[in-house]
């Protein structure tokens, strides 16, 4: 090989050791990449969180535009405990979407009797955060888990803007109990002054033993007067008047007891019902011609109950057309509502029922509503629904109770449509006569039984 030769080949040889290989590009390394996966993470987690955001003020917003356009709807409402869970929290649901919907600086007053329903308490509390005032007050027989849920989130001093409290054996009148049932919302959605009054308790009983009446009322009037109630029953003192009658407009009154030694001659039911006259109604109010009258009532016993009884048989007996049921009747009253006239007797069922088979009732009515549609005083079409917390017993006139009277032929409608419905299909003939002592009628008491 010559010298050419030989160098040509050297030179072949370190170009191949020197020069740079050919390869496939490869990606940053894996800490580079690391990081940029970190970057691109975060990336993903700032767009789904603005979305999320969006989602949640978009939620926000719409309720926000239902508390400024919520209302109340007005009227009557009624639970069925026979009925599906629906149907049980009838009532409540009006309750708990007036909470709901009670807007910031508006005031949220209740007095009940009993209050056990947790989520409705959460509600409450969940409304004082949003900046709702919030003022319950209940009677001292019982303190549930779902009272010091409240307590805990309010306190009971009345100097705060939100506070729960029990009355010392009864607010206004300390001779019995704190037994009113009304609720107040001073603004909730774009409604103002809403009052809500009837039998119903905030209670898991009042959802699934008991048949309830809860009525929806949108005046100034009524609200106004209410709140001064209610005032009167949060400083828990005797008042010198314990029994007053207040006559709001034609449409509307409120009594409230106690009535001291009522009588026969006095008592508050007995005056309403001395002003019916069984014959002349006119204008589509009764039926046939006749007065009619309705009575739906949780506890009807006692010397109070008897002669409330012997009446409401006197104005059968005067041609009226009179339906009775009771939850409860003490022997007085069903001695007395059973007795023969000459037109036979007054038609009578129970609605209270012993389902479990344990020889209590757990299955009654709570209503204390009295219905009347026909000639009443001078007027021979008068349409009027009394409601209320008050009992024909001797407890009835004794407490702090209320007797709310409405007039109106749409809302004696919804009553009597509620009356004939719990007639038809939650209640039970009363049987006369020997028949009548020979069969055992269940007691009062048990768990599910609520003396109220």
């Amino acid at each position: 090989m010559n010298v050419k030769a030989a160098l040509a080949a050297l030179t072949v040889v370190a170009a191949g050791l020197y020069a740079t290989p050919v390869v496939a590009e490869e990606g940053p390394g894996p800490r580079v990449q690391r990081v940029q996966e970190r970057k691109q993470d975060r990336k993903q987690d700032s767009a789904q969180e603005r979305k999320r955001e969006r989602v949640q003020e978009r939620k926000r917003e719409r309720i926000r535009e239902r508390r400024r356009s919520y209302r109340p709807p007005e009227g009557a409402f009624f639970n069925s405990p026979i009925g599906n869970s629906e149907a049980q929290r009838r009532i409540e649901r009006v309750v708990q979407a007036s909470i709901r919907n009670a807007r910031k600086d508006s005031t949220i007053r209740i007095a009940l009797f009993s209050f056990d329903r947790r989520p409705i308490a959460q509600d409450l509390i969940d409304a004082h955060k949003r900046g709702v005032n919030v003022r319950v007050l209940l009677n001292d027989h019982q303190v549930t888990r779902a009272m010091r849920m409240m307590n805990r989130a309010f306190g009971h001093n009345i100097n705060r803007r939100s506070w729960i409290r029990r009355c010392n054996e009864g607010c206004r009148a300390h001779s019995e109990n704190l037994h009113s049932k009304f609720y107040l919302f001073s603004k909730t959605g774009a409604a103002e002054k809403t009052t809500m009054v009837g039998s119903v308790n905030l209670t898991t009983n009042a959802l699934i033993h008991q048949w309830n009446d809860g009525l929806v009322v949108k005046s100034d009037a009524v609200y106004d007067r209410f709140v001064k109630v209610f005032d009167e029953y949060s400083r828990d003192r005797n008042v010198r008047r314990p029994y007053e009658v207040y006559n709001i407009g034609r449409r509307y009154q409120l009594q409230l007891l106690p009535y001291i030694n009522a009588s026969r001659r006095n008592d508050p039911i007995m005056k309403i019902l001395n002003k019916v006259r069984c014959m002349g109604a006119t204008n589509g109010t009764g039926i046939g011609g006749r007065t009619m009258i309705r009575v739906d009532m949780h506890r009807w016993a006692g010397g109070r109950g008897a002669y409330l009884a012997d009446k409401i048989v006197d104005l059968w007996a005067a041609g009226c057309n009179v339906k009775v049921m009771h939850g409860s009747a003490s022997e007085e009253v069903r001695r007395e509502i059973t007795r023969s006239t000459h037109r036979g007797r007054v038609p009578i069922r129970s609605n209270g029922f012993d389902d479990s088979g344990d020889g209590m009732i757990d299955r009654y009515t709570h209503h204390k509503y009295l219905l009347i549609s026909g000639h009443y005083g001078k007027d021979l079409n008068e349409r009027r629904i009394y409601t209320g917390s008050s009992n024909w017993a001797p407890s009835g006139v004794r407490g702090d109770e209320v007797i709310f009277r409405v007039r109106g032929p749409r809302l004696l409608t919804q009553y009597k449509n509620n009356f004939d419905f719990i007639w038809d299909n939650g209640s039970r003939p009363i049987p006369y006569g020997r028949q009548r002592m020979a069969m055992a009628e269940p007691k009062i008491g048990g768990p599910a039984w609520e003396n109220d």
